[in-house]
């Protein structure tokens, strides 16, 4: 996709921190990834030798720009071009631009700053006309560059090329990233008249605050998507002690708000070939590390040795920084042998206090007033433990390539650094760090006595020190989920609500088409996703990976696998034939395999009606919203072209020969093989463990029977009447099978009975006494045993959010907050959840259906994962009883129940979920509103914990709408859902019958 990206910074020449350096390295990420981006910055003196001299017309695009009091011009001149890179453009205004500082001198800001970045964001939108670009998303940075989203949704006062652009570019998705919230360019309300605002916005809901004109806030009130520099920072902004002000803002519009960390360039800072140290190391080999040391500690005039702990800071001087804190609990961080190096520079008192203490323990102390390159990344590869108490941090980069140099981060538990640093205390077997649980000195102070003690402990300190190590923040990752959010942006016209916006579910090609999936159609879909490949590559020739094929066995497999082999051979693709398999099988193999992408060829309950294709991304999961779209898009195009959806004979293929086969299914064994405790599972059989297993006859199911076989443990297969219409396989779960389940474990006398759905999901769980225990309990009860100690001292998972969907069980965040794993949640789909575990955000993946994924497997839902971690579960407790397990979860988090209702097709129903999503009920029924976030549909947060959720299901034209909602008592969550469906029903005074 095309991006445009506005700022005012850019690391290194024009830049003041961490501005300058995402826009160094993010546009350049995604341009790796393959988008076209083009990022506009102020021509600032500093980057006059970057952009060179040249006087080329061709190279000086003129730009009108009107403020308030006339006409003016800036030029527009290309930057240096690098392969593989962003466009960069600088704007040139000398009068504006060419000054010793980019904002200020002598620790004032310049009087002109709001003229000077009206200036520049008006320059650089009409410089977009002026080039001819057709950018589908406008990703904006900070205060400078806001009010252009206010101009694309409220018009802008004047005429010239920047209004041209916003009448050509205000239907296009706006993104605005706050990367400081403490500027937030106040100025005078007089200086509404330079921004070119409409007067209309100058009140407290629009741009006025305090008295005064907010750049920031105009951008606030008017992008479709609001970003922060990580999802720690997304919540505390909505506080009044994090939000500077704007915390009713970012409240408001939390459904918009999106927290995505930074990155580090993992080239750049690489201890095993940096320069600036005086030997290199890595997390398998830390021998060089003692030497950076022994370097650090003569560099600083440190007293001490090898056994000597050092404590690093690299910081700006800043009241932010926590300094305050660090000097009062100095001596007594002395007193237990510690040595603290410090490099910064900022505030002159801050500077003088650290001279004094450097003055008062000589040898102890060590402080360089400087921004000093080489010395820091000494200090990151010497030091034992590296400081960073912030009092507040959106992100935070030091803390990163603190862990990635091996120095183990102790920083305030806040923002950014809360999801970077997993805290020891709290996850012993995957922490990387340690917490300050509150900014207080004796919270510092125990923080450290911990990290001491482990410290103590070699091997302890060696595991801890190379799982810092592992952590991978590059920035491809921040890229990938920047590309998640503008396609989604694209996908859903802007809004935040997937009910006004259809999202096309992942198997779900024919509820756009309108009918069945046809092979003709099949055949345009695999064409189009062809060239798509295609494109992405540079030219087909480059997809020599290959796609997979492959298809679960059920109706029309064959025939539609050979058409979409057909279709991407014409395309000069390489085909791979993965025959009958999983969908996790098919994730594993394209992904583990650097496949250029997959094609799943799927069934569902009700034969030819719900066959379709499932088009993978070379990431592992389906194709994302805009991808979608622009591939349906084409094919629908090819179909009315002669020939357009052809395909090929498999003798024909044959002939030319582009195909090879691979076998799916073993490696998706190899990788659960690796994931399952057989051991435990072996052991419990012998104490007289078994299993009843009903399911959809795929091979998945197969996988966990061949386990379970090897394992030695006895289980029954129940083997539903098959389905002619699904290639001899039974169909969706029913709604009897619970009960058929229930009764097959009390007759065979077995310990568990686990039931399977063909979506890959875990539908229910039965203990030996008959009971069942549905999809939502026994997610958490998974979760619970995933990330327990026991599990973890074997098979640990990486640190990592625990993601789930909007309408999973809240017992899942009642376990990820006990765990000490933070929780993201994502629209409905296993889609957006694989995407979250591919790009490492998440290292488990929960959704309403029992679905689960965790990091090293497949970004897709896997039942047999599910199944057999659930064997794994019961083997670990000494009486195999499931009803311990759970009274044991439910102790620790209490009882809640999800329910679900699907209301009737009403086109009445469907109106008024949209007339919620933007004026939300105070009320549901008797229960107070406490939040309302639209996202997929309307969720709304109640009293006590309990919630409701409105959903567009299976979003077809005439949607029926899922109702979902979850409450402490059974019947009362049945309540819920009938006061929820009231909601949706006009009453006499045409409104719904709840306030």
């Amino acid at each position: 996709m095309q991006i445009a990206m506005i700022a005012a910074e850019i690391a290194p020449a024009a830049s003041t921190g961490g501005l300058g350096d995402v826009m160094a390295a993010l546009p350049n990420a995604l341009a790796r990834l393959g988008h076209e981006v083009h990022l506009f910055v102020p021509l600032y003196r500093g980057l006059r030798a970057a952009f060179g001299d040249s006087k080329d017309p061709e190279e000086r695009v003129l730009v009108e720009v009107r403020l308030h009091d006339g006409i003016e011009e800036a030029h527009l001149r290309r930057g240096p071009a690098v392969r593989g890179t962003a466009s960069l453009w600088g704007i040139e205004a000398d009068r504006y631009f060419d000054r010793a500082g980019l904002f200020g001198e002598g620790g004032s800001d310049y009087g002109d700053n709001d003229r000077r970045f009206a200036f520049f964001a008006r320059a650089a939108l009409g410089a977009l006309a002026r080039l001819g670009l057709e950018p589908e998303v406008l990703h904006l940075h900070d205060w400078h560059v806001a009010p252009i989203a206010a101009w694309l949704r409220h018009g802008i006062v004047g005429e010239d090329d920047a209004a041209q652009a916003v009448r050509r570019f205000a239907d296009r998705p706006v993104v605005l990233t706050v990367h400081n919230l403490a500027h937030q360019g106040l100025f005078p309300v007089s200086s509404l008249a330079v921004t070119g605002l409409p007067r209309a916005l100058l009140t407290s809901e629009g741009v006025e605050f305090h008295g005064r004109m907010s750049f920031l806030k105009a951008g606030l009130i008017s992008a479709n998507r609001i970003i922060v520099p990580s999802p720690g920072y997304a919540r505390e902004v909505r506080q009044p002690e994090g939000g500077f002000g704007l915390d009713g803002i970012f409240a408001e519009r939390a459904g918009r708000l999106e927290g995505i960390l930074n990155g580090i360039d993992d080239v750049r800072f690489d201890p095993a070939g940096d320069p600036a140290l005086v030997a290199s190391f890595d997390r398998d080999e830390l021998s060089g590390r003692r030497r950076c040391k022994a370097d650090l500690l003569v560099e600083t005039e440190l007293n001490g040795d090898l056994a000597t702990p050092i404590v690093g800071m690299v910081a700006r001087l800043g009241a932010q920084k926590g300094f305050d804190l660090v000097l009062e609990a100095l001596p007594e961080l002395l007193e237990r042998g510690l040595r603290l190096v410090i490099l910064g520079t900022g505030d002159l008192r801050i500077a003088h206090d650290l001279r004094l203490a450097v003055a008062r323990w000589p040898g102890q102390v060590a402080f360089r007033e400087a921004w000093d390159e080489t010395l820091a990344r000494k200090i990151y590869a010497g030091a034992d433990f590296f400081l960073m108490p912030s009092r507040w941090e959106p992100c935070g980069i030091s803390q990163m390539i603190a862990l990635r140099y091996g120095a183990v981060p102790v920083v305030h538990a806040t923002g950014g650094l809360m999801d970077t640093v997993l805290d020891m205390r709290r996850s012993p077997a995957q922490g990387t760090g340690f917490w300050i649980e509150r900014y207080e000195r004796h919270e510092l102070l125990a923080a450290f006595d911990d990290a001491l003690e482990v410290r103590a402990d070699p091997i302890r300190w060696q595991a801890l020190v190379r799982r810092g190590m592992s952590r991978d923040f590059s920035w491809r990752h921040s890229a990938l989920r920047h590309a998640h959010l503008y396609s989604t942006l694209l996908s859903a016209g802007g809004t935040a609500s997937a009910v006004a916006s259809p999202v096309l579910d992942s198997e779900g090609w024919q509820e756009e088409i309108g009918g069945g999936l046809d092979r003709r159609m099949a055949r345009a879909l695999a064409r189009a996703f062809a060239d798509w490949i295609g494109d992405r590559a540079g030219g087909a020739a480059a997809s020599g990976a290959g796609v997979i094929i492959a298809s679960d066995g059920r109706f029309l497999s064959p025939e539609l696998c050979q058409d979409a082999a057909g279709a991407l051979v014409l395309a000069d693709v390489p085909v791979v034939e993965g025959g009958v398999a999983s969908g996790p099988a098919l994730s594993l193999a394209v992904r583990q395999g650097a496949r250029a992408g997959g094609v799943f060829v799927t069934g569902g309950a009700r034969g030819s009606e719900q066959s379709g294709l499932r088009l993978i991304d070379a990431w592992g999961g389906p194709l994302l919203p805009a991808a979608r779209a622009r591939i349906l898009a084409d094919a629908r195009r090819r179909l009315d072209e002669p020939g357009g959806a052809g395909t090929l004979s498999p003798e024909e293929i044959r002939q030319i020969g582009r195909l090879e086969a691979v076998e799916l299914e073993a490696l998706h064994e190899e990788v659960l093989a690796g994931a399952i405790n057989h051991e435990a599972i072996a052991a419990a059989a012998r104490r007289g463990l078994t299993i009843v297993l009903d399911h959809a006859h795929g091979p998945g199911a197969r996988l966990v029977e061949r386990q379970l076989l090897r394992a030695g443990v006895p289980t029954q297969a129940l083997r539903a009447a098959p389905d002619a219409l699904l290639g001899g396989l039974h169909g969706a779960w029913r709604s009897d099978a619970a009960k058929r389940l229930a009764e097959a474990v009390g007759t065979a006398g077995a310990t568990l009975g686990i039931g399977l759905s063909p979506e890959g999901g875990l539908s229910v769980l039965v203990d030996g006494a008959g009971r069942t225990i549905p999809a939502s309990r026994a997610s958490a009860l998974l979760l619970k045993h995933l990330l327990g100690e026991a599990r973890a001292e074997s098979h640990a998972l990486p640190p990592g959010a625990v993601a789930r969907t909007v309408t999973t069980t809240r017992l899942v965040d009642a376990v990820a907050r006990r765990m000490g794993r933070r929780v993201v949640e994502a629209p409905r789909g296993f889609a957006e959840l694989g995407h979250l575990l591919y790009t490492g955000e998440a290292a488990v993946a929960l959704d309403e259906i029992g679905g689960l994924s965790a990091a090293g497997l497949a970004t897709d839902r896997d039942g047999a994962f599910a199944a057999l971690l659930a064997v794994e579960m019961l083997a670990g407790c000494p009486d195999l009883k499931l009803e311990i397990l759970e009274a044991g979860l439910l102790a620790e988090t209490g009882p809640l129940f999800l329910k679900r209702r699907d209301a009737e097709p009403s086109s009445v129903g469907v109106a008024r979920l949209a007339a919620m999503v933007k004026q939300p009920p105070s009320r549901v029924g008797s229960w107070r509103v406490e939040a309302a976030v639209a996202l997929d549909g309307l969720q709304l947060l109640l009293e006590g914990g309990r919630w409701v959720v409105l959903a567009g299901g299976s979003r077809r034209a005439a949607a029926t709408l899922e109702l979902w909602a979850e409450a402490p008592d059974e019947r009362e969550a049945w309540a819920l859902l009938d006061a929820a469906e009231q909601l949706l029903r006009p009453s006499r005074t045409g409104m719904a019958g709840a306030t």
